[in-house]
């Protein structure tokens, strides 16, 4: 009986498929790399299992990638637990995102986007007006 996917962990997969071809490694290398199993290499790169956050931390590591890119492409973090304003609309807008179903990785760089809009926001608050 075939194990059910989940849609983060196929994203984290595609992502980690992706990054063992870009780097011209394979599973053995990336478990021997790790001190990992080679069984649990291949259960993250079918997309059956996700990596433990210590795990993904160690892909994090060892990738160069952040650590927070990751969590949510494995979908262990929900990126609008940390938006506490309900006025944020950031918050809304990742919400309606959802509704159509965009990837973890594409959740992350439109969050990305939004953050730099707000921070160059904030940045004109900031800045006083000429005369």
């Amino acid at each position: 009986m075939p194990r059910l996917r989940f849609k983060d962990n196929e994203d984290l997969a595609k992502w980690l498929r992706n990054e063992l071809s870009r780097h011209r490694l394979n599973q053995p290398m990336l478990t021997r790399a790790l001190g990992l199993s080679e069984g649990m290499v291949s259960r993250w790169c079918r997309g059956v299992r996700a990596p433990s956050q210590r795990n993904i931390k160690a892909l994090s590591d060892y990738f160069g990638v952040d650590y927070d890119y990751l969590l949510v492409l494995s979908g262990t973090r929900d990126v609008t637990q940390e938006i506490t304003d309900e006025r944020d609309p950031r918050k809304d807008l990742i919400t309606k995102v959802r509704e159509v179903r965009l990837s973890g990785e594409r959740e992350v760089f439109l969050r990305g986007i939004l953050d730099d809009m707000l921070e160059r926001d904030r940045q004109e608050d900031l800045t006083p007006a000429r005369a």
